[in-house]
């Protein structure tokens, strides 16, 4: 028996690999379409032995307001008017023990929309069933977080930690998130520590956003600009456990394709007009040899976590992440982290934590050139191509911040907490966290104060 799972893992490791055969979009579609359907037709299969079959429901969520200094948005909704959209969620989970080794599990939130700015979403976060053949082993298909970092699979949770908000520097920059596929697990018990091998690979749907502040018609006017794309992402994490200490660690590789539009720019020429003058051709309709488009992007993600708990009630947490983007000059490459200080103090767990992110310096050249671009009056269509240069420096993902947080959650049990936070977030060169104002220069060099307070419980 065990002879057969190492083989079969050793055929999975092969369908994992980092090769471009994975990407067979064809049959993981119907993989999704499958998996998208797994758990309501093991419930439907199981209808007729209903009586066996032990089920249970979890209810979860976050009531989150949020206020900031600042008239522009921060996080798509902070701003001096207050928001409770950024935070607050609306979860429920649905689990079914079929047998010893079988179960299914169904959860949906309700949050805001990834495509609409007020609109919000109810759709299926998790959809899977299970197979568990002994304690060392479970195999799950269907739909997942991705793992990739320590509280990736629990950050709709807000009960599961302390911070009233994950940090963003870390946490909200990458765009691998749900996906449907296939997920192993292998646990070896080391002494009183356990050790989690994880081996996990499909596809999901995303919708990516930025924040235009200057209009170009007729191609856009001011506000939030939303492209629809296909991740199909493989990976792998280990995770060390003990009674006082986890460690984790994980690479994911992911392929990003373009659904709408349906290209991404892969690097913009230089027009020269004269020694020293010209301007980079963003567009097709501008005069210039033509920009360089690709239909895909890989993203590989590197990641590395530690939460340790010391003696009277001290505990810290970091974590760090590396993303490195190919094919395309304009990538969401960038080096992230941070770190946690916090201590029980009775029901109050008071911390203090310190986050950052940084594009990579193409990234920040590129972002730089564009956003301010300009050219003499007396250049025929000057005004429109510095426009158009503007325009297109808001598209480009840029990250340089860091933030420095004071905070406290107080747990009634350990289904509910309250939680209290201030924030404050440096802006170096450029944020694309931030909504920089219609028709003024982007927001750089200055800082956003706000402050957060939630109730997260679990019933």
């Amino acid at each position: 028996m065990e002879r057969l799972k190492m083989i079969f893992l050793f055929k999975l490791l092969n369908l994992f690999k980092f090769s471009p055969y994975f990407c067979l979009m064809n049959w993981m579609h119907r993989l999704r379409i499958f998996f998208r359907h797994s758990a309501w037709i093991l419930a439907l299969c199981g209808s007729a032995t209903v009586a066996a079959v032990d089920l249970s429901w979890t209810g979860f969520g976050t009531l989150g307001y949020s206020q900031s200094n600042r008239d522009y948005a921060y996080l798509r909704f902070i701003d001096s008017g207050g928001t409770f959209q950024t935070d607050s969620l609306l979860g429920g989970q649905v689990d079914a023990q079929i047998s010893k080794q079988w179960s299914a599990a169904l959860q949906v939130q309700l949050r805001p929309s990834l495509q609409h700015e007020s609109a919000w979403d109810l759709k299926p976060s998790l959809a899977f069933v299970a197979w568990r053949p002994d304690d060392d082993w479970l195999l799950r298909a269907g739909r997942f977080r991705a793992p990739l970092l320590m509280f990736s699979e629990s950050i709709e949770l807000g009960t599961s930690y302390d911070m009233a908000r994950l940090p963003h520097e870390l946490y909200g920059i990458f765009p691998i998130k749900e996906f449907d596929g296939l997920y192993v697990s292998r646990f070896w018990p080391i002494g009183d520590r356990e050790l989690t091998a994880e081996v996990f690979g499909g596809t999901g749907d995303t919708t990516l956003r930025a924040w235009v502040r200057n209009e170009l018609p007729p191609i856009w006017e001011p506000g939030a600009f939303f492209s629809d794309t296909r991740i199909t992402s493989r990976g792998y994490a280990l995770t060390l456990r003990d009674r006082s200490t986890v460690w984790r660690a994980g690479l994911t590789r992911a392929k990003a394709y373009a659904v709408n539009p349906s290209k991404w720019v892969a690097s913009f020429p230089w027009v020269q007009i004269a020694p020293g003058l010209g301007y980079w051709q963003v567009s097709d309709a501008l005069p210039g040899p033509g920009v360089s488009m690709v239909q895909a992007v890989t993203l590989d993600v590197l990641t590395a976590g530690v939460e340790k708990s010391f003696g009277q009630g001290w505990r810290v947490a970091a974590e760090l992440g590396q993303a490195k983007q190919l094919e395309s000059e304009l990538s969401v490459s960038a080096m992230s982290g941070y770190v946690m200080l916090s201590k029980d103090i009775g029901n109050f767990t008071p911390y203090l934590s310190l986050s950052r992110v940084l594009s990579d310096s193409k990234q920040r050249r590129w972002y730089e050139n564009l956003s301010h671009a300009t050219l003499p009056a007396a250049v025929p269509n000057a005004a429109a191509l510095v426009a158009a240069q503007r325009a297109m420096a808001d598209l480009i993902t840029i990250y340089d911040q860091y933030s420095y947080a004071l905070g406290t959650s107080y747990a009634f049990d350990s289904d509910s907490k309250i939680k209290i936070e201030w924030v404050r977030t440096h802006i170096g060169l450029g944020s694309t966290l931030v909504d920089s104002p219609a028709h003024a220069n982007p927001v750089g060099r200055t800082h956003i104060d706000a402050l957060s307070f939630n109730y997260s419980f679990v019933f």
